[in-house]
């Protein structure tokens, strides 16, 4: 019974003391953050900091340098005349080298004797391809022609004592007409090198034959790899100078009497036809089934649209996905056409406002439509609004009357074809036919102007590049597969390549140096020979190509001042230049890449969803098209550093046209300081001080340790090559020392020497070197007080500081002994090569926007990526600290220089810990030692500067901390910002190794070729009984063999495989090793597409003491944080009580993610109304003679010297690319 009753006692008591202790967890401990402590830790770091910057920058004593500035009111609409002025006298000359050209052919041409040129001609083959060539025709020669580069011809090896030939792939080099044509356009190689001599800033020269060759100054070698698609008679230069704009209806007969080559022709015919449009056409697709007419993109329907590069693109695709079947309905097709081509002809507003055609292709037609034509076209035969274009497919020599009646009576063209090679050869018949008007009228030369394009890169390339990057990347990884399997297959190497994959999808920026970006001035020529059958025909185009990067620099970069930018648009409201034109990803060109709107780069700051454009923004785009002068204000947002940061910010825009082209132009200034500048000295006042004897410009740059802005115009003599912008300013700097007070500064663009200087640029970059010569002094013997700062400088592993002006001119110094120390230390030739465009560069501007928000504050920076680097043991990353120096004159303030120094990122870390480890007072609290506190430190886009774990350095604080972001967004500080991506691209995961349409990849189309090359071969060995009907007819119908797709990646295990008992033959192991290969080393293959984007990004809000977040205290239940602006700088500091029991939220990202619209890009851009484009001045669609004009098509007729070319050539180009894939 005792034994009970102690058990029973024993059994009470510690149940009591279990319950005693439950009871104690139950009552919660003090939570909250002493909201005091904390301000102290953020007003010691930030003063810490700041200290730190002023004795390394000698702040003071930059700013004391430009005591004697003065700054000025800047005249937006005088400085947006002053940029047209020089654009406008360097397109006078390029237009006038180019008229030179036109009057040069055209007299050439008048006065032959013959036509014939002699049988021993030679000429320079751009190609060299010259191994398969017909016995009985002479062949090209190359004599040893010096190839040498050239930095004004994009550094490509040229000759400028000659010009050279190209031909395209599908033409015959030694035909009569090719022929005809290299051997009189060889004169205009005089031409060209007096143009060249008299102007060294001309880009390439050239004259595109109506024949297909291209004949073009100076010499090179072309780039035919992988393949050559290039034309010249499908290039916008040629066609918008041949033919006035036009509105096209395209009707593709998709019966099923097309199936099989005949379907495949009138897809190729379409799409060579398609190619020959640009940005100033209208056309649209339609297709006959049955009773009803369809439109081969559905949002098309019953209008026209524009045809540029991304709505082209949509077209080929709809019509790639059709199939023939059912029957033709012409009467139907005609009629629709006719109706829409009318409507568009009676509303000036819409279309191209000039030409109209109706192409129609079709393997035959058989009834007679005469009674449509009359009614809709035929009405007054001297004056025909629509001409029609008839293609007739296949190898029978059916009755084809209708057709060449139909071509011949409304003004068109016949042809018939019989395969795909003959494609482009027939569809460009139809553009010497709708450039009679202008030929008739003979004196009147448009002048055209091009929307920006990649020189020599064909837009179907692109594709086919992107195919050709996925199987480089699917080798490089079967490599590193067996290399080593094991590391292949663990977790952390499979999370890295599948992170890889996703940041180069998100990364949408891309630099365009892979391609040299170009607008054309063109004009057509004519052959002027009087009593000649072809004195109505066109011989060609000739133009003068002007590189993107000399109008750039003649835009006056240096005067816009930081933040601010010029951009220019054409007449359809797209960009040719402008700071957010991000044409190339991943090194390759994007789809549609030249049909940016302007609109989708100027951001109004507002609250609309994507495309949701404001009223205000589509009227200030329309003003701008209509090419009036003018000024506006607005409130703007824009994303920079890769699209991880924000701004907001009000701007002053001016615009004004640019006279003799399609251009206008738009410079836009940021508020405040955009209207202020740093007025230049005199000339006067310059000579006072650089022109006596004793100074010496030279000692200003005596110091390596400084860079030039290598984009700005300063001096250039464009006799002598330069290896760097800083060796051709030390040349100029030279003659000005040397000739002292005989020194004359050259004319406004190049005088007689061809010399150019920007005077006022160069007074300016002169006055502030000579203002900071003394920056490279020791630092101990500048800073007041003779302060000793070695151990500041060790205590933070700082490892330069810099200087940036507003002239251009950055200088650095680095301190040698931290290098010794640190075999990851950015050597400071690192610096000036990584940082050399000073007001362009992000830590210079972020630092001006940041002096509006607090004149005092330093930004500081850290690399998004340098948490990856540290988890990885990579380089030691760095903190860039920067600072905004203003001159400030009668309440006037402009920025002038930029100060800043570079540090490790360990020592930041270091002192933040050190910093926010101590209690005030001595007495016991909680710190950020504790577990109980998560501390971090955030930079104005809320991106972590400073955390306990340094990996996550860089990343974006909503991913860490999602419930406390909302938190700070609900309280106001930061702010939430939509930013829209229109130039992004899309990636849809295919099904099979061959992803590209047959249209796209260049390879495949050659494929194609040869495939109804074979056809047209056993075709003709049928009419000479050769082999049996039976088996050319299966030929004729061959089909393209489809490779089975991939095995896509399944999901990784990491069982160990079961071993077989039995010994393995090789055959049994390579199949394992092919199955093992397939499962780990296979990528997914994707097809990349336009698309938009969107992305959320965060902004610090302005005026921190007047924000109630930051007097805020702690607690679980409704805030369990503290925030704090961290004084003299863009940083906050947060510190989070660990304990306090939060629910689980979503992370919240900053990354863009495709925009989900019910239809495709093309369509949706379609829909957005309101937006206005200008015609362009120039239209000839009609001449009375043209009525005496007979001539109207014929039938395929290759000789058979150019089949036998043809066969040989596309036979042996497709083999060796085919055996090479």
């Amino acid at each position: 019974m005792c034994r009970r009753v102690d058990s029973l006692a024993a059994f009470l008591f510690i149940s009591s003391l279990c319950i005693s202790s439950q009871n104690a967890q139950i009552i919660p401990p003090d939570l909250s953050i002493d909201y005091n402590l904390v301000h102290s830790w953020a007003q010691g770091f930030g003063l810490e900091l700041r200290n730190i910057g002023e004795q390394i920058t000698r702040r003071k004593e930059v700013q004391n340098s430009f005591r004697g500035a003065h700054v000025e009111l800047r005249n937006g609409k005088q400085l947006v005349q002053e940029i047209v002025s020089n654009l406008r006298y360097m397109m006078k000359t390029k237009v006038a080298a180019l008229k030179k050209i036109v009057e040069a052919a055209e007299s050439i041409v008048s006065n032959l004797t013959s036509h014939d040129p002699p049988l021993n001609h030679t000429f320079y083959s751009s190609k060299g391809d010259q191994d398969l060539r017909p016995l009985d025709y002479p062949t090209a020669i190359i004599p040893n022609m010096t190839l040498t580069k050239d930095p004004y011809f994009d550094n490509k090896l040229v000759n400028t004592q000659y010009s050279s030939i190209h031909v395209p792939t599908d033409v015959f080099d030694w035909s009569n007409n090719t022929l005809r044509a290299i051997w009189w356009s060889e004169k205009l190689d005089k031409t060209f090198i007096k143009n060249f001599e008299q102007d060294l800033t001309l880009s390439w020269q050239y004259f595109g034959s109506a024949s297909g060759i291209m004949r073009h100054y100076p010499a090179m070698q072309w780039d035919a790899d992988p393949v050559d698609l290039y034309d010249c008679r499908t290039r916008a230069w040629y066609i918008e100078a041949a033919v006035s704009p036009k509105d096209m209806v395209i009707i593709v007969d998709m019966s099923g009497s097309m199936t099989g080559t005949g379907v495949e022709v009138a897809r190729q015919i379409v799409y060579n036809i398609l190619d020959t449009l640009g940005n100033n056409d209208f056309v649209n697709v339609f297709t006959m089934i049955n009773n009803t007419i369809f439109d081969v993109v559905t949002c098309f329907s019953d209008t026209l649209i524009q045809a540029n590069l991304a709505n082209v693109r949509e077209l080929k695709l709809g019509l790639d996905a059709l199939k023939p079947h059912g029957i033709a309905n012409f009467p139907k097709a005609l009629i629709k056409s006719f109706d829409i081509l009318q409507r568009f002809r009676n509303n000036t507003l819409e279309g191209a406002g000039c030409n109209q055609a109706i192409m129609l292709i079709s393997d035959g037609i058989y009834d007679n439509h005469y009674d449509i034509f009359k009614s809709y076209n035929l009405q007054n035969l001297s004056n025909i609004p629509v001409r029609v274009f008839t293609y007739s497919i296949g190898i029978e020599e059916d009755d084809m009357r209708e057709e060449i009646w139909i071509a011949c009576a409304n003004q068109g063209y016949f042809v018939r074809l019989i395969n795909v090679a003959e494609a482009r050869k027939q569809v460009l018949q139809y553009v010497p036919v709708m450039s009679r008007p202008l030929a008739l009228y003979g004196d009147d030369h448009p002048v055209s102007w091009t929307q920006v394009y990649a020189n020599m890169i064909d837009p179907k390339m692109t594709d086919y590049l992107w195919e050709e990057k996925q199987h480089k990347d699917q080798m490089n990884l079967i490599k590193t597969y067996r290399q080593n399997k094991i590391l292949f297959k663990t977790r952390k190497e499979r999370e890295k390549r599948r992170s890889k994959t996703l940041k180069e999808h998100a990364d949408q920026y891309g630099e365009a140096k892979p391609y040299m970006l170009m607008t054309s001035v063109s004009m057509p020529v004519f052959n002027k020979t009087k009593n000649d059958t072809l004195s109505w025909n066109l011989l060609g185009v000739a133009g003068v190509d002007v590189p993107i990067d000399d109008i750039k620099r003649l835009m006056m970069p240096h005067q816009l001042g930081v933040n601010g930018y010029a951009f220019i648009i054409t007449n359809n409201g797209y960009v040719l230049i402008h700071p957010d034109f991000r044409p190339v990803f991943q090194g390759i060109l994007k789809p549609g890449y030249n049909t940016v709107d302007m609109l989708e780069v100027e951001l109004m700051d507002d609250d609309t969803g994507p495309r949701q454009f404001h009223d205000d923004i589509i009227h200030f785009r329309n003003e701008i098209l209509n090419q009036e002068n003018g000024s506006v204000w607005m409130q703007v947002k824009y994303h920079y550093d890769n699209m991880t940061r924000v701004s907001r910010i009000r701007r002053q825009y001016y615009w004004t046209e640019i006279p003799g082209t399609v251009f206008s132009l738009v410079v836009a200034l940021p508020e405040p300081y955009g209207l202020k500048r740093i007025k230049v000295k005199t000339d006067e006042e310059f000579h006072y001080w650089t022109h006596s004897k004793s100074t010496n410009l030279m000692q200003f740059f005596k110091n390596p340790r400084f860079q030039i802005h290598p984009e700005w115009l300063y001096c250039r003599d464009y006799n002598i090559t330069f290896s760097s912008p800083k060796e051709h300013l030390l040349y100029f700097l030279e003659k000005m020392n040397q000739q002292k007070q005989k020194w004359k500064w050259p004319n406004k663009s190049h005088d007689s020497n061809f010399v150019h200087c920007d005077k006022n640029l160069m007074k300016a970059l002169i006055c502030d070197a000579r203002n900071t010569a003394w920056f490279y002094q020791d630092i101990n013997n500048t800073i007041e007080g003779k302060i000793k700062i070695d151990q500041l400088i060790y205590k933070y592993g700082i490892t330069l500081a810099f200087m940036a002006t507003h002239s251009g001119l950055t200088r650095w110094i680095q301190f040698l002994h931290i290098q010794s120390t640190d075999s990851n230390y950015l050597h400071s030739q690192d610096f000036g090569e990584k940082y050399p465009r000073s007001i362009d560069e992000i830590w210079y501007k972020r630092a001006v926007e940041q002096h509006v928000v607090d004149p005092q504050s330093y930004v500081y920076s850290v690399d998004l990526d340098a948490g990856e680097i540290i988890d990885e043991k990579g380089p030691v990353p760095f903190v860039l600290a920067s600072h905004a120096i203003f001159r400030t004159e009668d309440q006037l303030a402009a920025p002038i220089a930029v100060v800043g120094y570079q540090f490790h990122h360990s020592s930041l870390h270091s002192l933040f810990h050190n910093i926010t480890s101590v209690c005030e007072n001595d007495e016991d609290c909680t710190t950020c030692k504790s577990d109980e506190l998560e501390c971090y430190v955030l930079d104005n886009n809320a991106y972590i500067l400073v955390t306990k774990s340094p990996k996550n350095t860089g990343k974006f604080f909503g991913e860490l901390e999602p419930k406390i972001m909302q938190y700070l967004l609900d309280e106001r500080v930061y702010k939430k910002v939509h930013i829209p991506d229109y130039q992004a691209v899309c990636f849809e995961e295919e099904d099979t190794p061959n992803r590209a349409p047959s249209f796209l990849t260049p390879l495949i189309y050659f494929g194609d070729t040869l495939k109804y090359i074979i056809t047209y071969i056993l075709w003709i060995c049928q009419q000479f009984s050769l082999i049996a009907s039976e088996t050319a007819y299966s030929y004729i119908y061959f089909e393209e063999n489809e490779s089975d797709p991939i095995e896509k990646d399944e999901e990784i295990t990491t069982r160990a495989p079961r071993r077989r008992k039995k010994k393995l033959t090789d055959k049994e192991k390579d199949k394992i090793e092919e199955e093992l290969l397939l499962k780990w080393a296979t990528i997914t293959i994707y097809s990349a597409s336009p698309c938009d984007h969107e992305v959320w990004l965060y902004q610090l809000q302005e005026n921190p003491n007047k924000l109630d977040a930051y007097k805020k205290r702690a607690s679980c239940e409704s805030r369990p944080f503290v925030v704090q602006p961290i004084p003299a700088s863009n940083l906050i500091m947060v510190i989070i009580n660990n304990n306090c029991n939060m629910n689980d939220v979503a992370p919240i990202l900053a990354k863009p993610t495709p925009v989900s619209h019910n239809d495709s890009l093309a369509c949706i851009r379609m829909k957005t109304k309101g937006l206005d484009r200008k015609p362009l001045p120039s239209c000839r669609r009609h001449h009375p003679n043209e009525v005496q004009i007979k001539a109207c098509g014929r039938g395929s007729n290759f000789s058979r010297i150019e089949i036998i070319h043809l066969l040989c050539s596309l036979l042996v180009t497709a083999l060796v690319k085919i055996s090479m894939s």
